[in-house]
């Protein structure tokens, strides 16, 4: 056992595991039996460990399930790994025999990246900042960077950094899959039956961005990362194709060779070698100056097109085309090192991808909560604006009927004094005939009245009735 490689390799996985790693793993063990877990941070260490083969995850949103495999279980039974002891220094043993003196740890001040990355672990390994310095503020968005760039992030974690809506920025803490021991992606060293998405890059020379002498190992690339994706169950395809006579590249990042996508989030991949230009625009470059030299006379000297990939290195290298939320300080481009190769940096990219996927997850679950949040708060103001209206159209109705009882009144009175003078005369018995018909259709109080029936409010009525900047068209447009 102890020279079996599958043995050595979980031990490699358990010593390499943080806490939140280990603690999810043991959760999925049990069944995912307690509600221990709010939110999709957990989710994120999950996606790690699937990719080590520990968890197997299928469903997404409220359907999301994990399960450990048999591996997992594996890594569960073998024993903590030993802490690390420090060594003293052989100064700082005393004079009876080799027992170490006390010596009293140095406090040395933590540096301001540090001291930053102690605030975000002692958040719980998020924290909110504000996206722009303050005035008398140090400008933590950029200290944030610094930590980054010079290796102050603890080790076997990344900083990832959010643009949070209501100018903050969002500072986190988790597992970096680049210190990870991820499953090898096997590429074929030769391809006879690409995958079809391979196939149909390999067919569209005008999108290449690779020299002809890398073609067959982008494909071979192509090939293996769309295997690969598939039988993770993503669905893979090429981008649309475009008419190059109605839309002009401009750039290299406008070009997407390979889409993978993971519950639905698309994420574009473009295929490029360094120094290489886009073939489909060096070859209309070239069919131009043919034409143009064709109709010139022979004696008219005409400057060549040099071949597109004359200058090309062999550096291949996979960037992920913007799309989507920025993700500041994470990794969005694989390439040719001098210590590693593309085709060893697969697992990172699909394993990025996961992560992405994840929190996409998270932010579309917000994205909907804040919309039902906004739908329902708008439904409780508009349900008190009807409500206001309903009260105003009544109060509106009993000041009329007031008023007409206050009318019947007064001219009941007149039609008394009217009868008592003249009633007897031939002339005044219509008029006062009529008189008291008016006056019984005038007063509300001839018959019991009822509750009045408020009439369904248009747009425009509630419009006067709602706060400012709310509509009554929808509360997408509030």
């Amino acid at each position: 056992m102890a020279n079996d490689p599958e043995h050595e390799k979980l031990i490699g996985y358990r010593a390499s595991m943080n806490p939140a790693q280990l603690g999810v793993l043991r959760w999925v063990a049990h069944g995912c039996a307690e509600a221990r877990y709010e939110g999709y941070s957990h989710r994120v260490s999950a996606a790690a460990l699937r990719t080590r083969g520990l968890i197997r995850i299928s469903g997404h949103g409220t359907t999301w399930r994990a399960e450990i495999t048999a591996s997992g279980r594996a890594v569960l039974e073998l024993p903590e790994p030993l802490p690390r002891v420090k060594r003293v220094p052989r100064a700082a043993l005393s004079s009876r025999g080799d027992r170490p003196a006390r010596v009293e740890p140095k406090s040395k001040p933590l540096s301001k990246t540090e001291q930053l990355m102690a605030d975000i672990a002692a958040a719980g390994g998020s924290l909110l900042v504000p996206y722009w310095r303050e005035d008398g503020q140090p400008d933590l968005r950029q200290r944030a960077a610094a930590a980054i760039r010079f290796g102050k992030v603890p080790d076997g974690q990344r900083l990832v950094m959010t643009h949070v809506s209501g100018g903050k920025l969002e500072l986190r803490l988790e597992a970096d899959p680049a210190g990870m021991e991820l499953a090898a992606i096997a590429v074929p060293a030769r391809l006879t039956k690409p995958h079809p998405v391979a196939g149909r890059y390999r067919d569209r020379t005008d999108d290449h961005l690779v020299s002809r002498a890398a073609v067959s190992r982008s494909v071979r690339i192509v090939h293996a990362l769309s295997v690969e994706a598939e039988r993770r169950g993503y669905e893979v395809s090429n981008s649309e194709s475009r008419d190059r006579r109605e839309q002009t590249r401009r750039s290299r990042e406008a070009v997407t060779h390979l889409v993978i996508a993971i519950r639905g989030h698309r994420y574009q991949l473009s295929v490029t070698e360094e120094k290489v230009l886009l073939r489909g625009d060096w070859e209309e470059r070239r069919r131009a100056n043919e034409a143009y030299r064709n109709q010139l006379y022979t004696y008219v000297r005409t400057e060549r097109v040099k071949p597109y990939d004359s200058e090309a290195t062999g550096i291949l290298s996979i960037d992920l085309v913007a799309s989507g939320p920025v993700r500041e300080g994470r990794p969005a481009s694989w390439r040719d090192r001098k210590s590693w190769t593309l085709e060893d940096k697969l697992p990172e990219l699909l394993c990025e991808l996961e992560l992405r996927a994840v929190e996409d997850d998270q932010r579309e679950a917000e994205e909907r909560r804040q919309q039902e949040e906004r739908r329902r708060r708008w439904e409780q103001i508009m349900e008190a604006a009807r409500e206001r209206y309903g009260e105003t159209y009544r109060a509106n109705v009993l000041r009329e009927q007031a008023a007409a009882r206050r009318e019947a009144r007064l001219l009941s009175d007149y039609l008394v004094d009217l009868k008592e003078t003249h009633s007897g005369s031939v002339e005044s018995s219509e008029w006062i005939e009529w008189i008291a018909g008016f006056i019984e259709r005038l007063d509300p109080l001839t018959s019991p009245p009822a509750m009045p029936v408020v009439s369904e409010p248009t747009h425009e009525e509630l419009k006067a009735l709602l706060p400012q900047g709310v509509s009554p068209y929808g509360p997408e447009r509030w």
